[in-house]
């Protein structure tokens, strides 16, 4: 018994002297974002624009929504698939879908992965839950409703347009 009460006294004081010794994290969400420069949804006014990728959206309901805390881009990206959203009154989100700037490097199934994207059908960059996502950080966040993209309110309605797309393919 002795013998077991010395080595969980070890065992305590090596996790207690390695939690001790641990890097400290000391900045919160908001004060690294002003050190490295990042711009999230919540900096948006009315009528500005920002480029996101799909998988930055959240899903409430059965509607998408952009979390507070998402990252965005003031320039499209090159290689994948990104949604322009241009901030409206009252906090909401009109998108339009911009493909690839180099259309050799994408193919017919990077059209029904933006939808899957969407449709939260599973895969790395599907859309989590808004419930989720704010139960899993530290920030306290606003969801910001997407309207439309490219005119569309229902996915749908997108996934149709997309599909009837002539988008050049690789080989």
């Amino acid at each position: 018994m002795r013998t077991l009460c010395i080595f969980f006294m070890i065992i305590g004081g090596f996790f207690g002297a390695a939690c001790a010794q641990a890097f400290v994290v000391d900045l919160n969400p908001e004060e690294a974002d002003q050190i490295g420069g990042v711009v999230r949804a919540d900096d948006l006014a009315v009528n500005d624009i920002a480029y996101i990728h799909p998988s930055n959206l959240c899903e409430r309901d059965g509607r998408l929504y952009l979390p507070s805390s998402a990252s965005l881009s003031d320039a499209e990206e090159t290689i994948s698939f990104f949604v322009k959203f241009t901030m409206q009154p009252s906090k909401r989100l009109v998108g339009e879908l911009i493909p690839p700037k180099k259309p050799g490097e994408f193919d017919e199934e990077d059209v029904f992965s933006i939808i899957g994207t969407l449709a939260d059908v599973g895969g790395w960059f599907a859309p989590t839950f808004c419930d989720e996502l704010q139960r899993t950080t530290k920030r306290s966040l606003d969801f910001y409703p997407v309207i439309s993209i490219d005119g569309h309110t229902s996915l749908r309605s997108l996934t149709d347009d997309l599909r009837s797309r002539s988008f050049t393919f690789s080989k």
